[in-house]
């Protein structure tokens, strides 16, 4: 028997079982002035543009309104996780942190989902 989980049912299945919902929390940034002043004392707008020249987008994904965080894979370099305080995570490390970790969805296949 084949089981076919669209997107909008993973969505819900989040939203009821971990009462989480990144609809609309999850953007591309495409330019390092897309950042608003969040992460300024992290880095500085020329290291961002020069992550998306070489390694291609990063997504912010907001949390909470004072929580957010970047998230960039690079084959070369591997994951690059930043929360605004600085703070640097795995992907297993961030994804225990949402409490999806147990979803078994890969951090690509979890910002496929809502961006």
């Amino acid at each position: 028997m084949k089981l076919i989980i669209t997107e909008s049912k993973l969505k819900k299945f989040i939203r009821n079982r971990f009462g989480l919902d990144f609809t609309g929390s999850i953007e591309e940034v495409t330019s390092a002035y897309g950042l608003l002043n969040d992460f300024d004392g992290c880095f500085s707008y020329v290291y961002i543009n020069r992550r998306l020249n070489k390694y291609g987008p990063i997504y912010l994904i907001t949390i909470e309104d004072n929580f957010k965080v970047l998230y960039q894979d690079t084959a070369e370099l591997g994951e690059w996780i930043m929360d605004n305080d600085c703070n640097s995570y795995s992907k297993e490390e961030f994804m225990e942190l949402l409490g999806i970790d147990k979803l078994g969805l890969s951090m690509e296949q979890f910002i496929e989902v809502y961006i």
